[in-house]
C-alpha cells in the first residue's frame, strides 16, 4: 500500500528538524550549565567575601596587624572581581580568575584564624590555672 500525498522527502524533512530541535535542546542545555557555574562561582565568592569581612571584624584589633593585612589584600582582590563582573557574562577566564583568587584568600583567612584560635586557646588556658581559689574539691559531706 503506497502513502498517498506524501513523498519521500518529508521523511528527511521530518528527520532533518528533528534533529534541529535535538541540536538546539543541547546548545541550550550547554548554556544554561556554563550559566550554573558562572552564577555559582560568583555567589560562592561573594559569599566567602561576606563571611571573611565579618570574621575580621569580630576578632578586631586582637591579630597582629601584618596577618591581617595580608587577608584584608586577598579580600580586596576577591571583592573588586565580584564587584565588577556579572555572572551572567562571565568569560571561562574570569570564572578561573575568581576561583583562584578564593583559593588564596581561604589560604590566607585560614592562616590568619588559625592563629586566632590558638591565642584564645592560649589565654583560656592561662586563665584556668591563674586563679587557683576557683578551683572544685570533691568532698563528702554530712547533714546534721
Amino acid at each position: 500500500m503506497s502513502n498517498i500525498g506524501v513523498s519521500d522527502d518529508s521523511s528527511v524533512n521530518v528527520s532533518s528538524q528533528v534533529k534541529d530541535g535535538f541540536m538546539e535542546t543541547a546548545i541550550l542545555y550547554g548554556k544554561t550549565l556554563v550559566n550554573n557555574i558562572t552564577v555559582d562561582t560568583r555567589n560562592d565568592a561573594d559569599s566567602f567575601v561576606f563571611q571573611t569581612e565579618k570574621a575580621l571584624e569580630e576578632v578586631g584589633d586582637k591579630i597582629d596587624a601584618a596577618d591581617k593585612a595580608a587577608v584584608e589584600e586577598d579580600l580586596k582582590a576577591l571583592k573588586e572581581l565580584v564587584e565588577k563582573t556579572n555572572a551572567e557574562e562571565m568569560t571561562e577566564a574570569q570564572v578561573e580568575e575568581m576561583k583562584a583568587a578564593k583559593e588564596k584568600l581561604m589560604g590566607s583567612a585560614q592562616q590568619l584564624f588559625t592563629k586566632v584560635y590558638e591565642q584564645a586557646q592560649q589565654a583560656a588556658g592561662g586563665a584556668q590555672g591563674a586563679n587557683p581559689a576557683d578551683d572544685v574539691v570533691d568532698a563528702d559531706y554530712k547533714e546534721i
